[in-house]
């Protein structure tokens, strides 16, 4: 096997974007071995390597959970990679502000276009994909909405969890809608609306950014 060295392993096994972080330098192993997930073997893209150090098997973070439908994020600002796991896991009681925007959430409070125009993405290429965009009420409590994107039925998965907001109905509520539409604002602003959903309303205001 050939041995190199590398200054900054995790951003070689995170597969995040590009990042420079003061670290020491250590010596690891290219370990060609077999991935097999779910009896199912996978090939790796050519930017993934596996690598050998001191025994392990250290295997591209990103790659990994997104195979589970998961997602990675990082934080430049916090220095932070945090995994989420997808699309409706069993979230911290409770869930605050800071535990969501770790958590890789689409935040109201301070939203990231770059996230919700992802999954847009996602929809006009047909490929399953999800996000989940969270908010808090004035007392603290947080309010989750999931947006799944099912490529088989095409259709977009609404799932509004209010089940800890303590002063609200505290339900969960489930709808189904046909696009994703970006609705142009004065200003220079634009709203984020789902159309043609069924239940109790065909449109859905999803989050608002200013120019």
């Amino acid at each position: 096997m050939k041995k190199f060295a590398i200054g900054v392993l995790f951003g070689l096994l995170l597969a995040l974007s590009p990042f420079a972080y003061a670290t020491g330098k250590i010596e690891v192993d290219l370990f060609p071995v077999k991935l097999w997930l779910n009896g199912e073997q996978k090939k790796l893209p050519e930017e993934y390597v596996i690598l050998n150090y001191s025994g392990h098997a250290y295997v591209p973070i990103r790659y990994l959970t997104e195979q589970f439908g998961g997602k990675v994020s990082y934080d430049e600002r916090e220095g932070a990679i945090s995994v989420s796991s997808a699309p409706l896991p069993v979230l911290p009681d409770p869930y605050t502000y800071e535990m969501a925007e770790r958590n890789g959430d689409l935040m109201k409070r301070r939203p990231d276009k770059k996230k919700i125009e992802a999954f847009v993405r996602s929809v006009h290429e047909d490929t399953e994909d999800w996000i989940r965009l969270t908010s808090h009420t004035i007392e603290g409590d947080p309010l989750i909405v999931s947006l799944i994107y099912d490529s088989a039925s095409k259709n977009i998965h609404y799932i509004q969890d209010r089940s800890r907001d303590r002063f609200g109905s505290m339900a969960i509520t489930a709808v189904t809608c046909k696009r994703l539409d970006e609705v142009k604002a004065g200003e220079g602003g634009s709203t984020y609306r789902l159309v043609g959903c069924d239940g109790y309303s065909r449109e859905i205001d999803l989050i608002s950014f200013d120019k």
